[in-house]
């Protein structure tokens, strides 16, 4: 209830009070031929009742607007879909827990309120019962580990000290992030493998015949065009992924690969390889029946004795699921950024407002109170 809408609410009433008490009890002594001391007997009880009158009706309507505002924390506690958990400061214990708790460790409301958070835990090595942010391995009801990501914040009930606890379930980022980590090895692996066809193609490469036979049997797309970029040769691996034949390719530029979504521009591309004689880059293609795909392009310029380049051999990589686990990561961080830093403020204090509420019940035995508390 709002003490200072109350005291100036009393303050405004007694004033008015002063200023229209006397005429309403001149009225009365008028009307009754009361004596002196009885005024101010009559004037006594009408202020009482004339404020208590004001006071009760403030407080009543003060009540219900309490009433309202904690059922719209209680909807923000329950119904927010992060982990909230109030525990107790010193032990632990879980005071309340919200849906969203419920619903992702499988336990019943009762049985997690039984429990403390360290429980939970599957590691309890450098737990901070203080301040229990962090990383943690948890074990849900079915037995199931999951990792939760966990913010905590320090709150004061009305005559307990609580920690608020914001835990998210971060297991699939982490598994992410380890095929990705899968992922970047493998394409280190496939760069020191491109590194040695090409040196291999370039010993070759006097011996077409030779040449052809090795480069077939590389897994990488492989193309050589002239200086101008024309497209004099390619792989079986290159018709493979792309879906276009020997003869369709030849002749060409490999702009025909490129489409709307492609970000480099041929001329740029060209520019990127004329200034080194060997270049590398990643690129977005398209293949004959429209399919995207991702390529990571190694460039290197053959060049003849006058030091004059006189053909390119591009090796590629194909890294589509690489680029997609990276979009993944990338669009599910940016999610959830957003309601952290507003969970953490918005939360603290309706949770505050229900501990103080259920504390001023526990104290009083007054059935006119506890029916203000309704």
């Amino acid at each position: 209830i709002n003490t200072i809408k109350i005291v100036i609410t009393y303050l405004v009433a007694s004033l008015v009070w002063i200023m229209i008490g006397p005429f309403i009890v001149n009225g009365f002594s008028a009307l009754f031929a009361m004596q002196a001391n009885d005024v101010e007997v009559v004037k006594g009880i009408l202020f009482v009742l004339f404020t208590a009158t004001v006071l009760y009706f403030t407080i009543i309507r003060q009540q219900r607007l309490l009433n309202i505002s904690e059922k719209h924390y209680k909807s923000l506690f329950y119904a927010n879909p992060t982990q909230l958990f109030i525990c107790d400061q010193r032990s632990l214990q879980f005071v309340e827990v919200n849906t969203a708790a419920i619903e992702e460790l499988g336990y019943s409301m009762n049985e997690l309120k039984g429990m403390t958070f360290y429980d939970l835990l599957i590691d309890k090595k450098g737990f901070s019962g203080d301040h229990p942010s962090g990383d943690w391995q948890v074990m849900k009801k079915n037995k199931e580990i999951i990792v939760v990501h966990v913010n905590s914040n320090h709150m004061q009930g009305h005559s307990q000290h609580c920690i608020l606890i914001m835990a998210e379930d971060i297991t699939l980022d982490i598994q992410r992030e380890e095929t990705l980590k899968m992922l970047y090895a493998t394409e280190r692996e496939l760069k020191e493998e491109l590194e040695q066809n090409i040196r291999l193609i370039e010993r070759s490469l006097e011996e077409k015949a030779r040449l052809a036979e090795v480069i077939d049997r590389i897994h990488n797309i492989v193309m050589i065009t002239d200086p101008n970029g024309v497209i004099i040769w390619v792989n079986r691996a290159f018709t493979t992924v792309t879906g276009y034949t020997f003869d369709e390719a030849v002749g060409r530029v490999p702009d025909f690969l490129h489409g709307p979504k492609t970000m480099k521009a041929p001329a740029e591309l060209m520019n990127l390889i004329k200034k080194s004689d060997f270049s590398t880059f990643d690129i977005l293609n398209y293949s004959k029946t429209g399919e995207q795909y991702w390529v990571g392009v190694t460039v290197s310029a053959v060049f003849n004795e006058q030091q004059e380049v006189i053909r390119y051999i591009s090796v590629e990589n194909v890294i589509t699921d690489k680029k997609n686990i990276e979009e993944r990561l990338r669009q599910q961080n940016e999610v959830l950024k957003k309601p952290a830093w507003t969970n953490s403020h918005a939360i603290r204090k309706p949770v505050v407002s229900i501990l103080s509420l259920v504390e001023l019940c526990k104290e009083t035995f007054d059935v006119a109170e506890l029916k203000k508390f309704n």
